[in-house]
């Protein structure tokens, strides 16, 4: 573990100098079959890079990558977004979706909210993705108050008020 002249070295680094030895050519991305062998679960990609028949056909690439847009995609051929300007195809305006309205003069996304279908948790009480949710939280107006209700509520501020009033006049300091 340590070597004689007092730095430290791991097992792992006569690998690292293997690595480094290789050109960057021969470098071969992992084969998703022997991943599958040895989890022993199913690729949702096949060596390709697209996705394997039936898996995500439904929404593959119908929505512009986020990422391509800013020239920031690594994904290349194998991301499942579309990498053409397409308005139409724009994913929705993150500010307009979490508050409601985009101060952005050229913003590219867009800012409809009746596309995003709406989130089935937040409708039963609770979503704990909050603010963060990629669906959409519509806030539903309650069934107004019963009307004894409203007048008790009205009744019992006006007499904390008038208490306020004649306890702040009791208490004056003296001069």
């Amino acid at each position: 573990m340590e070597d004689p002249d007092g730095a430290f070295s791991f097992d792992f680094e006569g690998g690292l100098d293997a690595a480094a030895d290789l050109s960057a050519g021969s470098f071969a991305p992992p084969d998703h079959a022997d991943a599958a062998a040895i989890t022993g679960a199913t690729p949702p990609y096949s060596a390709g890079g697209a996705p394997a028949d039936g898996y995500g056909r439904r929404n593959f690439r119908k929505t512009v990558c986020r990422h391509w847009l800013r020239g920031l995609c690594m994904m290349g051929d194998a991301c499942a977004f579309l990498h053409q300007y397409d308005k139409d195809r724009m994913p929705v305006c993150r500010f307009f979706r979490l508050n409601g309205g985009c101060r952005e003069q050229d913003c590219l996304y867009r800012h409809i909210t009746a596309d995003i279908k709406e989130c089935n948790m937040y409708k039963l009480g609770f979503c704990p993705n909050g603010p963060d949710c990629r669906y959409r939280h519509a806030k539903h107006p309650g069934p107004p108050p019963p009307v004894e209700e409203v007048f008790e509520k009205i009744q019992q501020l006006n007499s904390q008020l008038w208490f306020f009033k004649i306890s702040s006049s009791h208490h004056q300091p003296l001069d």
